[in-house]
C-alpha cells in the first residue's frame, strides 16, 4: 500500500504548500496521469491513498479547490485516478522538463 503520495498543486501561491506547482491544467493533468500510473502498472502496489482529497488551508495539493470546484473536468480526474483509458481528445501533454518551464 501506498498510503499517501501527491504533492501536486495547481495555481498555487508561493506562500500555499506544495512539491510541485503548476498553472497549466494539461501540465497539471499530465502530471496527475504519470504519478497515478505508476502506481496502476505497478505489479506489487495493492492499493493507494492520495495526499488529499480537496485543498485545505495551506495544503494546495488536493484534487479539488477548497471550495469544492474540481481542478480538471471530473471525467478527467476519475479517468487518472481510476487508470481507465482516455478519448484520444482527453490525453495529456507530457509535462515541459523543468529546464524547459517558464
Amino acid at each position: 500500500m501506498v498510503t499517501e503520495f501527491g504533492g501536486l498543486s495547481a495555481g498555487a501561491e508561493e506562500d500555499e504548500f506544495s512539491y510541485t506547482r503548476t498553472s497549466s491544467d494539461t501540465q497539471y493533468a499530465a502530471l496527475l496521469d504519470d504519478v497515478f500510473g505508476v502506481l496502476h502498472r505497478s505489479p506489487v502496489v495493492a492499493g493507494f491513498c492520495y495526499t488529499h482529497f480537496m485543498d485545505t488551508a495551506q495544503e494546495t495539493n488536493g484534487l479539488l479547490y477548497a471550495d469544492g470546484s474540481p481542478k480538471l473536468p471530473l471525467e478527467t480526474i476519475r479517468r487518472i485516478v481510476t487508470g481507465t483509458a482516455a478519448a484520444p481528445e482527453e490525453k495529456p501533454e507530457s509535462p515541459a522538463p523543468a529546464d524547459e518551464e517558464q
